[in-house]
């Protein structure tokens, strides 16, 4: 069996090998995620502490996630999982009451040490005196350059045809617009909300 040949079974056997143990860590990570499905909420057992570290990291994901959606202008509705706009108290689609995420004070950040002070550099000693340049021979001059011939005239610019006018364009109907009024607070509200996003009153 020739070098090359015994190399190229080598890659093949390695990569048919790395692509079974693929399957099994796929496999692997499904049953974890079945499991942990079916006993999230259980407290005792042999896995109830992994599923408890697994449920604490998941919330903070959640609270990290509504602090990256509250920057953007948004609230996700905790009952109907809507996205609303932030500075709504009540959710357009379910009327249930919006949920604000809570902002986690930065930490103070603490005082720099004092900078050591550089010692005093030395001084430089004087540069010695550079020799003077010799002075360049002059340049000899240049011979004129010919003249150029004078370039042949081009011949005129066909005419163009004048282009046909187009039709004139149709203006746009503006599309009517108008706003619904809570007849609770009297907040104005989109048409298409279902409910009031000041008081939470549906208005369907």
């Amino acid at each position: 069996m020739g070098f090359f040949e015994d190399l190229n079974n080598k890659v093949v056997l390695g990569a048919k090998r790395d692509k079974l143990n693929e399957q099994v860590k796929g496999l692997l990570l499904d049953i974890g995620t079945r499991y942990y499905i079916q006993h999230k909420d259980d407290t005792d057992g042999e896995y109830a502490e992994l599923i408890a570290n697994v449920n604490a990291l998941n919330a903070q994901i959640t609270e990290l996630e509504a602090q990256l959606n509250w920057l953007k202008g948004i609230v996700v509705c905790q009952n109907c999982h809507a996205e609303c706009q932030s500075q709504l108290r009540f959710c357009t689609r379910c009327g249930a009451m919006l949920v604000k995420p809570v902002q986690e004070p930065q930490p103070p950040v603490a005082p720099q040490p004092p900078v050591a002070p550089q010692p005093p550099v030395a001084p430089q000693p004087p540069m010695a005196p550079q020799p003077p340049v010799a002075p360049q021979p002059p340049v000899a001059p240049q011979p004129p350059v010919a003249p150029q011939p004078p370039m042949a005239p081009q011949p005129p610019m066909a005419p163009q045809p004048p282009m046909a006018p187009q039709p004139p364009m149709e203006p746009q109907q503006p599309m009517p617009q108008s706003l619904g009024v809570c007849p609770s607070c009297g907040n104005r509200v989109s048409p298409q909300a279902a409910f009031c996003t000041q008081c939470g009153r549906p208005l369907r």
